[in-house]
């Protein structure tokens, strides 16, 4: 059984080379928008999981059919 890796904010907007920023992380937090997330404490962690269950949700074949994930 292997541990969970955890992204903080920024990771997950370096992992996304910014076009996603910490600030619009914590907008969606409020939303309920994108990956889900934990809170340990005032922490705020993603589990890299559920990000990359969240990129694959994403995916899309053609500009024709593309459409926002929430």
């Amino acid at each position: 059984m292997s541990a969970v890796v955890y992204l903080t904010p920024k990771q997950l907007s370096d992992r996304w080379e910014g076009h996603i920023t910490v600030k619009t992380l914590a907008n969606w937090r409020c939303d309920g928008k994108g990956p889900t997330f934990r809170r340990f404490g005032n922490k705020i962690l993603y589990p890299l999981p559920q990000v990359e269950r969240y990129e694959q949700s994403c995916e899309s074949q053609s500009s024709k059919t593309y459409t926002r994930a929430a």
